[in-house]
């Protein structure tokens, strides 16, 4: 199986950066932190300081690592699984490889778009906890979403056009 080394070794550089991040602002927070906000941006559930350095912590590691899993996993896909135009063709003994690594890469990018929407989810608690009462600042969760949606076509695009019909 090809390692595919560039979105991989960015998403590990993004991990350890997210963790670092999230622990070292943990102090920027409250004892109690408002950690859940109904859609108008009000806080409506509460943890501790701890907790929610606990649970960033985990879901920022455990969320790239399903990534990286489903990364891994790709290559042993049996063919009649893969929703691609031309399965057979890009499927193909002397392209499966290719064609596997390709999606891999594509799944590490989305993995990697994920990490850095956890980093802004952990700004923007931190900046929703400094008001009181606790207020999500919609407008950048709105900004943060968007990007992550943009990002996510963009990866789609790429890999509609590389799995274009063939020539």
């Amino acid at each position: 199986m090809k390692i595919v080394w560039t979105p991989t070794v960015v998403l590990v550089v993004l991990v350890i950066c997210l963790e670092a991040y999230v622990n070292l602002s943990a102090s920027q927070l409250p004892d109690r932190v408002a950690s859940h906000f109904g859609f108008s941006g009000q806080a409506d559930d509460w943890m501790s300081r701890s907790e929610w350095t606990l649970v960033m912590s985990i879901a920022g590691a455990a969320v790239p690592a399903l990534f990286v899993l489903i990364a891994m996993v790709l290559p042993f896909t049996p063919a009649r699984f893969v929703n691609i135009r031309d399965r057979d063709y890009w499927l193909a003994a002397e392209r499966r490889r290719e064609t596997f690594a390709y999606m891999s890469d594509t799944v590490l990018w989305i993995g990697c778009a994920m990490v850095a929407f956890f980093a802004w989810m952990q700004y923007l608690t931190i900046e929703a906890n400094k008001v009181s009462p606790a207020q999500l600042p919609m407008g950048l969760l709105s900004a943060g979403a968007i990007g992550l949606i943009v990002v996510s076509i963009a990866l789609v695009i790429r890999v509609m056009r590389r799995f274009a019909r063939p020539v």
